[in-house]
């Protein structure tokens, strides 16, 4: 699957914007598809920790597991996708101006086949997914 790559500005300081993308437990407040997080083991957002997530998927609910991998504080928070898919992601917080520039990116496994044409189908997806989450997050720290 082609790696995904999303990124919006947002007018408020690296350490603001960090805090939010950094702590999956805020992420039903502007991730959409996600209902609910429970950190399993670990402390917030240190590598090693691992989160269960209820996300929204084909009109019902999944469980996801999500494990940091990475942190470079007020910078950028890597994780690995467990379940119910594998693959790699996170978030990158620049400075740029008077604010930063917020970047998710997203890589999950390449399959072979008729299954390439789906895999473009769900990245696209995944990628409106994203820009809309990322919309939301702009919102919701602005509005501060």
């Amino acid at each position: 699957m082609p790696r995904i790559a999303e990124e919006i500005a947002v007018d408020r300081s690296p350490a603001e914007v960090f805090a939010l993308v950094s702590d999956p437990e805020s992420d039903p407040r502007w991730r959409a598809d996600v209902r609910s997080v429970e950190r399993v083991s670990g402390q917030p957002s240190a590598p090693g920790t691992v989160y269960r997530q209820r996300v929204a998927a084909m009109g019902g609910t999944a469980e996801a597991v999500v494990e940091v991998i990475e942190l470079v504080p007020d910078r950028a928070i890597t994780f690995a996708v467990r379940e119910p898919v594998r693959g790699t992601g996170g978030y990158v917080v620049e400075p740029a101006g008077a604010g930063v520039t917020v970047r998710f990116w997203l890589e999950l496994p390449s399959s072979g086949g008729l299954r390439r044409v789906a895999d473009k189908a769900i990245a696209a997806a995944i990628a409106r997914g994203a820009r809309a989450d990322l919309a939301r997050l702009k919102a919701l720290l602005e509005e501060r």
